[in-house]
This record gives C-alpha cells, structure tokens and sequence, in this order.
C-alpha cells in the first residue's frame, strides 16, 4: 500500500531483487496495483546509490521516458540472512530520492534488531524514507500485524486503501496491545541478547564449532559442526528444552539471536550444543 500510494501515477518503481516485495508477495503488487517493480542487485543486499541513479536515468529517458515513482529498500534482508543495507548508501540514495522527488519506502519489518547490530537507532533509519514498515509479529510477539507510518495524508489515504484490500481487522487492537507491551524496553533487551549471542558463538568457537559472520549481518549466523549432526540431535536438544531446526542434508546450520537466548546463560546453551553433538 505504501508504495502503491508513493508511486501515484508514476507506476515504475525500484525495488531489490532479493526483496520481500519483489520475491515473496506472489506479483501482489504488479496484478492488484499495476505497479511495474524493477529489481536491481541480484544477490545483494544493497543497491548502490549509483545504480539507482542509472535505472532512474534510463527510465525517463527518451523517447517513451517512464519516470521512477517509487523506491522501495528492505534491511535487513531476510532472503540475504538478515544482511543490512548499508547506511552510507541508503543516505545517498534518500538524497538523490528527495532531490528528485521520488517516493522512499523503508521495509523495515526487522529495524529494530538490526539497530542493536549497526549501532543506528530506528529514528535515524526512518527520518531518512517517506513511509516505514515495521512488523509486530516478529520480536514483539504479537500474534499477527504491522506498523505503516508516514505523512498525515498518506497515512489517510492508507487507511482507506487498506479496508480495500481487507485490512481493517476489528481486533487489531489486541495484537497491538501484546506489542507495545514487549516494545517497552526492547532495544535494552535485545541489546544484551547480541551480547550473550557473541558470548555463545566464542563459545561454540573455543569447542571447535566453526561459526562463519556474515558481512553486514545480522542476528543470522552460520555454524559448521565438526562432523555432521546425526538424527537424535534435535531430540537430545529437546530434551534439554532447546529447540533448533534441522541441520541441512549439506552445509552449514543456521541459527538466530532472539530475546529467548536471555532465559540461559550463553555456557549452558552452549554446553548442551555440544552434548547434543556427542
């Protein structure tokens, strides 16, 4: 809807190739707004500013000029593990957006984890786009829901457009109410959640468990057991009152930091990895 309402008439509209919008919306955008998405840097996270000026410059060039409306950004970017935009870049590119007039989207469904990350605050990430999005579901335990914030008169025209498109749920409210609830507090928390995530990979490290950080990552890490889990590590984990995903039939096992790792020591997590493996 936000992008929708940014692009107005100018339906061309600059998203990333590994995007929620672009990969993971079944062409929502293009089949119910006749938007026409444009991805840019296939297996990257981050579009250069320089490369959204040349799309823009190609696309309203003549002679059947069709001028950017839109630019939609993710970070981070859960199709890329969680990998962030770069900040430098993303200043660049609302500068060029403002410069040109161009509409500036933020999905920033995940913001508030990244922030704990980056070191920059969500304020600092937002002041630089035209409309946010942020998720109510994923760290803030709410059952379903999200945050779209933007101009008065955007925001109007939004609440319009979502009853449209069958948005207006009744009891929001209850969603909204778990949500504000664990958002007191939350960037303390999380916080010391990143802090204990790194006690426990240096952990895992020390045990001969190689970890692999990915660049402008995230809470998402990658860790590569000596030899290959067999088929009771997730139950010997259980049984311990941890659960984690399956290891993959190759590769490396992916785990995320989340608020939960609070609830044990990063020693007693760690132990029980390692047991599980024995």
């Amino acid at each position: 809807m936000a992008v929708r309402l940014l692009a107005g008439e100018r339906r061309h509209v600059l998203v990333q190739e590994e995007s929620h919008l672009y990969r993971d919306e079944g062409d929502c955008a293009q089949a119910l707004s006749g938007l026409n998405l444009v991805p840019l840097a296939p297996g990257r996270a981050t579009i250069k500013a320089s490369e959204i000026v040349e799309a823009v410059e190609k696309a309203g060039a003549p002679p059947y000029p069709v001028p950017v409306g839109a630019i939609s950004i993710e970070s981070p970017v859960r199709r890329m593990l969680g990998q962030a935009f770069d900040f430098e870049e993303m200043k660049k590119i609302s500068a060029f957006a403002r410069e040109k007039k161009i509409g500036l989207h933020l999905d920033g469904a995940r913001m508030y984890l990244a922030s704990a990350y980056t070191g920059i605050a969500p304020a600092a990430y937002s002041a630089l786009f035209d409309t946010v999005y942020v998720s109510l579901y994923k760290y803030f335990n709410a059952p379903f829901g999200a945050i779209l914030t933007g101009p008065a008169s955007l925001i109007e025209a939004a609440t319009v457009l979502r009853h449209q498109f069958g948005g207006g749920v009744l009891h929001a409210w209850e969603s909204a109410a778990v949500a504000l609830h664990y958002l007191d507090g939350f960037e303390d928390r999380y916080r010391k959640a990143v802090r204990s995530g790194e006690q426990l990979l240096k952990f895992l490290e020390q045990k001969k468990i190689r970890v692999h950080r990915l660049e402008a990552g995230t809470n998402i890490f990658q860790l590569e057991f000596p030899s290959r889990p067999d088929a009771g590590f997730q139950k010997r984990l259980a049984d311990q009152g941890i659960t984690i995903g399956a290891p993959p039939a190759q590769g490396p096992t992916n785990i995320q930091v989340n608020e939960t790792i609070l609830r044990r020591s990063a020693e007693e997590i760690g132990g029980a990895l390692v047991k599980a493996l024995a």
